[in-house]
């Protein structure tokens, strides 16, 4: 039995988004994709608390988020893509390195891994590594990141005279 996704709406939705509705079902790759989805649950569950994970399941998704609870979901949603997506291109290299003719037609048939390069995959990688992880911090209800100087002034509403305007009368 295929594995559900946890956030997004069902199992074809989110091959679609991975753009990777061309991987046949009769191959090995359906397995890696189930295994993919998989850890990405339980890599949820971990990094968020099962009751998190059910407060934001109980957000219903909408397209178009513009409150706070459904861009949280929305968030949740692209996590959950993302997060697939980094265990497929770290694990569907391996299962066609047997070097034959078909499992290379099949690797370069799926879309996000057409024609990727090594330095162009640890990248893609290192980009979906930083997402997930500033997600999981947000969906978390981590305090937003406040490193950034904040000035304010408090003092007298007048502007103070220019430099020799006292001297001079200005």
């Amino acid at each position: 039995m295929p594995v559900a996704p946890l956030f997004i709406l069902d199992r074809p939705t989110l091959i679609s988004k991975l753009r990777m509705t061309g991987a046949a079902s009769t191959n090995d790759a359906q397995d890696v994709i189930d295994e993919a989805i998989q850890k990405t649950r339980i890599g949820f569950y971990d990094a968020l608390s099962p009751d998190r994970v059910t407060e934001l399941l109980a957000i219903p998704f909408v397209e178009n988020a513009v409150t706070a609870d459904a861009i949280l979901r929305a968030r949740a949603n692209s996590t959950e893509v993302a997060w697939v997506k980094a265990h497929l291109l770290r694990d569907l290299p391996i299962l066609f390195m047997d070097g034959s003719a078909i499992a290379q037609h099949t690797w370069n048939q799926e879309g996000f891994t057409r024609s990727i390069s090594s330095r162009q995959l640890r990248e893609e990688l290192h980009r979906l590594e930083e997402f997930i992880n500033k997600s999981l911090e947000i969906l978390g209800g981590a305090a937003p990141d406040h490193s950034m100087m904040s000035v304010s002034v408090i003092g007298p509403d007048e502007t103070p005279p220019l430099p020799g305007a006292t001297i001079w009368g200005r």
